[in-house]
């Protein structure tokens, strides 16, 4: 069975897409930065983005929401292709979810981009 339509995923789309501007307006109020970071799922990494691409959706939404986008998969593009056990260093098997590995590696990732501006 599939799990999403066409009309749910597009209703879904058009949801974030008034989420980020929400966020965007608010945080321009407040005089805030705003970062936007992806990670992929484990499945993403396997399967690609041949479907929907959320790297060019989010580059697309910060370039209209003027967010700051934090990027992180060619990093853990780079990790599956160095680490054979790359799924279960980063992920709960099974789920989408990072595991404490995952939420470390992104962290890092994280510190690197934000902090070293």
């Amino acid at each position: 069975t599939r799990y999403w339509s066409k009309k749910s995923f597009k209703k879904g789309v058009k949801k974030i897409k008034n989420k980020i501007t929400q966020i965007s307006l608010i945080s321009k109020k407040y005089n805030s930065e705003f970062y936007l970071v992806i990670y992929p799922w484990g499945e993403t990494l396997v399967h690609g983005q041949g479907s929907f691409n959320w790297e060019n959706f989010a580059q697309e939404l910060c370039m209209q929401d003027k967010c700051i986008l934090i990027n992180t998969f060619p990093e853990f593009r780079n990790k599956k292709n160095n680490d054979r056990f790359w799924y279960s260093n980063l992920y709960f098997i099974g789920d989408e979810h990072l595991n404490s590995k995952g939420n470390l590696f992104l962290a890092e990732i994280l510190g690197k981009k934000i902090f070293s501006k």
